[in-house]
């Protein structure tokens, strides 16, 4: 015992396996619980062909969005209690997981016939897409030969996504996007750093050179400029890399920052020009 308060004079704190489970643990243990449980549910959202009953008093004290669509702002949402979302399904089938539970899983998008998700997000005009795509599958070609092809070709359209089943990063950067539209900041923070550690771990398993160049081309796509968050970690993941990245061969990979990127993305140009000065200032 004497040890023991020696222990907490000295500042020293006591082994976590010996104090209580957390009461926040509690808490999301019992929120995950009644998120499968349909009793007291008062608001539907309806997104697709699918339906998710959920309480009020979780996600609107979460979302802007969802508190104002109950609150009346939105007169026919507050009058049937139901919310129309033009969103992929497995995309807020996830933001209502983390609503309850603060974290999500990664499932298989719902794509639409046009091989992408729903977006209320601007994207850039057609022929602005159309030069990413170009100067994309020309640098893949370049670079990595006849198998770089299918994986250019993957990127598709600036405005279609790759499926998450296949691509985590997607995933996550689509979860932001999503988070960003319905105000959840919890979600934002959760998905950007997934979506960060998801970039590196892919950056460090894959041979992949036009790997970088599509998630930032990805990334600018899904946001807008004034959203900050993963855009700074595109810039910041370059930045830590780029000299690795002109080390390597095919004759520097300072040309795909260049040709594929500071063209058809400039404000990831000017953000990373931005980025540099200040490191050396």
């Amino acid at each position: 015992m004497s040890n023991r308060r020696n222990k907490r004079k000295n500042g020293a704190t006591e082994n976590p396996t010996d104090a209580v489970p957390a009461p926040r643990k509690d808490l999301i243990d019992a929120l995950s619980r009644i998120y499968h449980d349909p009793k007291y549910k008062d608001l539907t959202i309806l997104c697709s062909d699918q339906v998710f009953s959920v309480h009020k008093c979780i996600v609107c004290t979460q979302s802007a969005f969802f508190a104002k669509a109950c609150d009346g702002e939105f007169q026919q949402e507050a009058s049937t209690g139901q919310v129309v979302l033009h969103e992929d399904p497995a995309l807020v089938r996830g933001m209502i997981e983390y609503l309850y539970t603060s974290d999500y899983r990664m499932v298989t998008l719902s794509l639409t016939p046009n091989g992408h998700t729903s977006s209320n997000t601007p994207l850039p005009d057609a022929s602005e897409a159309d030069d990413i795509v170009a100067d994309e599958h020309a640098l893949c070609q370049q670079l990595q030969g006849e198998e770089a092809k299918d994986s250019a070709s993957q990127l598709g359209d600036a405005k279609e996504y790759p499926q998450a089943a296949v691509d985590p990063l997607s995933f996550h950067i689509l979860m932001y996007s999503l988070a960003d539209r319905m105000f959840i900041e919890g979600l934002k923070d959760q998905s950007s750093r997934k979506a960060e550690q998801e970039l590196n771990q892919q950056l460090i398993e894959k041979v992949d050179q036009c790997l970088l160049p599509r998630a930032i081309v990805e990334i600018y796509s899904s946001t807008p400029a004034g959203v900050r968050g993963l855009r700074d970690i595109a810039v910041r993941v370059t930045m830590a890399r780029l000299a690795k990245l002109n080390r390597m061969g095919c004759s520097g990979l300072g040309e795909i920052l260049k040709n594929g990127l500071l063209d058809p993305v400039p404000q990831f140009c000017f953000d990373l020009l931005v980025a540099i000065m200040d490191n050396n200032s």
